[in-house]
């Protein structure tokens, strides 16, 4: 008889070792899992479920409060990324895939469909009718043209954007993107330690698909550049439907094919292809898909004065700043323009992008100083200014000017380990931090961005 209650008190005292073991083991988790995540959480998000917080990278079907009637036609679908409550549509596929039926989020039941698309682009927004000012334009949802945020220059970061438009193959991934914004072969950190990054403004026309996700897996960002890389002139109202088959193709065809949502929800900035703006159709078709900014506009404000301009947004009317050959002139509140200011060759001419400047007798030609010295005297206005510097090119200059590759890595370098307040950021990461500024310490502070 001592012998069976010997054995119950030994089985019950080991179930309560056993038990606090594994509740030992949650928390560790846990803590290991806060210690991890230096995201942010999206607090009393708008639900179907009601009020409630959300974390990073989680999904859920939005509230009707995020339902704009004049266009849609349910419950948009929404994602917390760092912080930010981003609304989506989703669709119902048609195609005979894994993912028929589905939404772009696995939960979400009340799916859009590209029919469920009014077939015009509607009317405008009413423009306002007074000058953009500090007053009438406030932070996260409007910032002015030629503003600059609320920060002394001596205690700004400085950004500085890195981007490649077009497709992504192997060759390029392996001998370009990898060592970078991958595995970080050269050793390059922002001043809080963690490592550099990109966006990726892609076109699915060629390249691999699946490389797309494995680069954002590595915390880069990617955004849209259209499905086959062309738009619609945008000047018709039938260009509408067209434009947003172009746009949101892209997203489409990466969720049938790869079947990441929390990828496909990230993407919320788009570049046109040759930067050739699809008129207000455009503008429109980018607010209606849920899309945050447009990078398209050029300005050539660094060009005549050596002052480039922040990003802004499109509350109000203004064509100083654009040079494009069209330039939007409607209101789209809340959504912002992260221009291409631009860059000076060695020749004293201007470029969009900075592989269309010319750089010592030509870009061909060009010695790895001369490219370095290209890149290095460019940085210097922007640094004196603080303004965040468009490092914006495509995906094959490294494979059409060699020594442009050797001369990015020291440029790299030398920026990383000379100055200690320039941190290389997504768009998406600026766009954020326009939202919400803070000074170089308070970054610092928070390991803003890893």
């Amino acid at each position: 008889m001592s012998i069976i209650t010997n054995c119950g008190q030994y089985l019950f005292i080991g179930n309560i070792v056993k038990s606090y073991i594994k509740l030992i083991v949650v928390l560790l988790m846990l803590v290991s899992t806060e210690v991890a995540s230096n995201y942010d959480d999206c607090l009393r998000s708008s639900t179907s479920k009601g009020s409630q917080k959300l974390r990073h990278g989680q999904e859920e079907c939005g509230s009707q409060t995020f339902k704009d009637s004049a266009t849609d036609e349910g419950i948009p679908c929404v994602a917390c990324v760092n912080g930010h409550l981003l609304s989506r549509k989703c669709y119902k596929f048609e195609g005979s895939n894994q993912h028929q039926g589905k939404s772009r989020l696995s939960n979400a039941s009340i799916c859009y469909s590209l029919d469920g698309y009014p077939n015009t682009r509607g009317e405008p927004e009413p423009l306002p009718t007074e000058d953009c000012n500090t007053y009438n334009c406030k932070l996260p949802d409007c910032f002015c043209h030629g503003g600059s945020p609320n920060i002394s220059r001596s205690a700004l970061p400085m950004f500085v954007a890195i981007t490649f438009d077009d497709s992504i193959n192997h060759d390029r991934y392996n001998s370009q993107f990898r060592p970078f914004f991958v595995d970080n072969d050269y050793n390059l950190y922002n001043p809080n330690g963690c490592g550099l990054k990109t966006t990726l403004f892609v076109s699915l026309d060629a390249g691999d698909i699946s490389l797309v996700k494995t680069l954002w897996d590595a915390g880069n960002e990617i955004a849209g550049h259209t499905l086959a890389h062309s738009l619609p002139v945008g000047s018709s109202e039938d260009d509408y439907i067209p434009t947003i088959e172009a746009i949101d193709g892209m997203r489409k065809k990466l969720l049938e094919e790869i079947g990441d949502s929390q990828l496909v929800n990230s993407i919320i900035g788009f570049r046109a292809p040759y930067l050739r703006v699809a008129e207000e159709t455009q503008y429109k078709v980018l607010k209606d898909l849920g899309f945050l900014y447009d990078s398209s506009l050029v300005s050539t404000s660094f060009y005549r004065t050596k002052k480039p301009i922040w990003p802004y947004t499109l509350n109000y009317r203004n064509t100083e700043g654009c040079d494009n050959w069209f330039c939007p002139e409607d209101s789209y509140s809340g959504f912002w323009e992260i221009p291409l200011n631009a860059w000076v060759g060695d020749d004293g001419f201007y470029c969009w992008m900075l592989d269309g400047c010319t750089v010592g007798q030509s870009r061909e030609d060009a010695t790895v100083k001369q490219w370095f010295d290209y890149f290095q005297r460019n940085f210097e206005p922007f640094y004196q200014t603080k303004t965040p510097m468009s490092f914006y090119t495509h995906a094959n200059m490294f494979d059409f000017y060699p020594n442009s590759f050797p001369a990015f890595v020291q440029w790299l370098k030398h920026v990383t380990r000379s100055y200690k307040d320039v941190w290389f950021v997504t768009l998406q990461q600026l766009l954020f931090w326009m939202k919400s500024p803070l000074s170089h310490e308070q970054m610092l502070a928070k390991n803003w961005g890893c």
